[in-house]
């Protein structure tokens, strides 16, 4: 619940008799709990045992200035958010700018008007809730980012079970089969790679959110694309099969040959998780017994993969086509997977775009650090 602004307590320091009186009387007037000293000394010894939210501060008095009872509260962490007011007889720039570096919030000048007390007075309590609004709340949304990161953990740790169960069966049925077709030996295979994948990605579920924040730590070495374009068209050979799809991959214009590489400077699971996004996009964004061609080639200092397939990208969609939760025309979309894409291309250092300047086509160009 918010405190109300009358509810706040003041302290007036001022070693001339009339002034704490005209202050205590008008601040009492309206609502405020004040308590006044006339020396620097007492004034910190109370302002110690009791916090108060703002502090009225005359500049020139004996024994200990306004300056160094100021320097004082600025120097302790118990005491240095409450704002300090001035109050002062001096016309001179000098003592401002002075007083602004011992870290005075601001001033009032003597002869004390009233309605400049009331203004600046309630204008430094309202910044300091405002303050404590926003501290509060930057509390509350480290509780919750901490509560999601337990969430997390405890969620893909329970998604490791049944999941073991899914690498393993494979084996179990290949040994349990003798003679078993080759066809079905490599479905087989494909599953189980398939489940080391769901694996890693259970693994990594909370990298995205860590990317999101800045605080992912990037180990990059040189990782072969080619390999990964490879598992990533085998795991989804049903839907080209279904679709009659012609895939082609090209490096530097020409196509494969043995041996060949393609190396980017990331890391390997990040750069499988971004093509396996972009690639199953233009699957099934693709018109049927269309061709896709993923174009490698080598450039300085971003090696360059643009994934070309037939097929549009509604123009509304265009705008926003990387950002979160954007989707279109997928009943089943969460519009993730292109977030998540920009996300892991920015996080390697690499830049990605959408290209729909040819009529009937879409482009995907995608920059990684070259070796």
């Amino acid at each position: 619940m918010d405190i109300k602004i009358n509810s706040k307590k003041i302290v007036a320091v001022d070693d001339t008799p009339s002034i704490l009186n005209i202050l205590e009387t008008a601040l009492k007037i309206k609502g405020y709990q004040i308590r006044t000293f006339s020396n620097g000394k007492e004034a910190l010894a109370s302002i110690s045992t009791e916090l108060p939210d703002l502090i009225l501060l005359d500049i020139s008095m004996p024994e200990m200035s306004g300056y160094e009872i100021c320097q004082q509260l600025k120097n302790s962490e118990l005491t240095k958010e409450i704002p300090v007011i001035f109050l002062t007889s001096l016309d001179e720039t000098e003592a401002e700018v002075k007083g602004f570096e011992v870290g005075a919030a601001d001033f009032i000048t003597k002869p004390i008007r009233m309605p400049i007390l009331y203004s600046r007075v309630k204008l430094q309590l309202e910044l300091l809730e405002s303050r404590r609004r926003i501290e509060q709340q930057n509390k509350e949304l480290i509780k919750a980012a901490e509560l999601k990161e337990n969430v997390e953990q405890i969620t893909r740790h329970d998604l490791k079970a049944p999941l073991t169960v899914v690498i393993a069966a494979p084996d179990m049925i290949a040994r349990g089969i003798p003679d078993l077709a080759e066809d079905k030996l490599r479905k087989l295979k494909l599953i189980k790679r398939a489940g080391y994948d769901m694996l890693e990605m259970i693994n990594r579920s909370l990298d995205l959110f860590k990317m999101e924040n800045k605080t992912y730590k990037l180990k990059p070495v040189m990782v072969d694309i080619l390999p990964l374009i490879e598992r990533i068209t085998e795991g989804f050979s049903d839907l080209i099969r279904l679709k009659e799809l012609t895939i082609t991959i090209l490096l530097d214009n020409y196509n494969l040959k043995d041996e060949e590489r393609f190396e980017v400077k990331g890391e390997e699971f990040l750069c499988y998780s971004l093509l396996s996004n972009l690639i199953k996009n233009a699957f099934e964004a693709s018109t049927r017994k269309s061709e896709i061609k993923i174009l490698c080639n080598h450039q300085e200092p971003l090696n360059t993969i643009t994934i070309l397939n037939k097929g549009v990208v509604p123009e509304d969609i265009r705008p926003i086509f990387f950002e979160k939760f954007s989707t279109s025309g997928k009943d089943k979309g969460t519009g993730l997977g292109t977030y998540s894409a920009k996300l892991i291309t920015e996080t390697q250092k690499g830049q990605i775009e959408l290209d729909c300047s040819s009529e009937g086509e879409t482009r995907i160009i995608l920059k990684l650090p070259a070796a």
